[in-house]
């Protein structure tokens, strides 16, 4: 659902003709993606325990330093337009929130 919603968004953005925020909005969905998948990882990997979960949880804490600082990086440097990026990083979130909505309604 989140890629879907955010192919919606860069074709409406290419059709209105907005091209240089098709950029944006992809590597916003892009890095929320990587994120989330890090962070699941993290997640169960942490609830195994052991050893090798401290290291997991170090590693999850430094995905967050690495995803702050590409975000700054990319808008310092002006790569990408805000307002795209909020919108092709938000699509996960707003995926999650339908996502859960529906779940609801058909329970």
């Amino acid at each position: 659902l989140t890629l879907l919603s955010s192919l919606i968004s860069i074709f409406v953005t290419f059709i209105s003709g907005h091209k240089a925020a098709i950029l944006s909005i992809a590597l916003g969905t892009l890095i929320v993606i990587l994120s989330f998948l890090i962070l699941a990882i993290v997640i169960t990997q942490s609830m195994k325990g052991g050893g090798r979960a401290v290291i997991v949880a170090i590693l999850g804490m430094f995905k967050m330093v690495i995803v702050g600082g590409i975000l700054w990086l990319l808008l310092s440097h002006q790569i990408v337009t805000p307002i795209a990026f909020l919108i092709g990083f938000s699509t996960m979130v707003a995926a999650l929130l339908i996502e859960g909505i529906w779940s609801s309604f058909r329970s």
